[in-house]
């Protein structure tokens, strides 16, 4: 499986930039955000119970603290 997810013709290119840079672009870590909010908000207005919206909306939080805490690097 791994050989298949760092090869993949979609996938691939931004895993093995990031194992190679330890680092990810600006532009992914926006796009990776956005999208990730995006749902997180679409969920909020889904889901019914409130813990399971807290539960989601902190889950976002800590993705979004680990997400800005990956260096960043600019694109050449």
């Amino acid at each position: 499986m791994h050989d298949w997810l760092v090869n993949h013709k979609v996938f691939g290119k931004y895993i093995r930039e990031y194992r190679e840079k330890k680092a990810i672009r600006l532009k992914y870590k926006i796009i990776s955000l956005s999208m990730m909010w995006v749902m997180i908000t679409v969920s909020m207005f889904l889901i019914e119970s409130w813990i399971v919206r807290i539960i989601v909306g902190v889950a976002g939080i800590i993705g979004t603290i680990v997400l800005l805490n990956i260096p960043t690097y600019k694109e050449e």
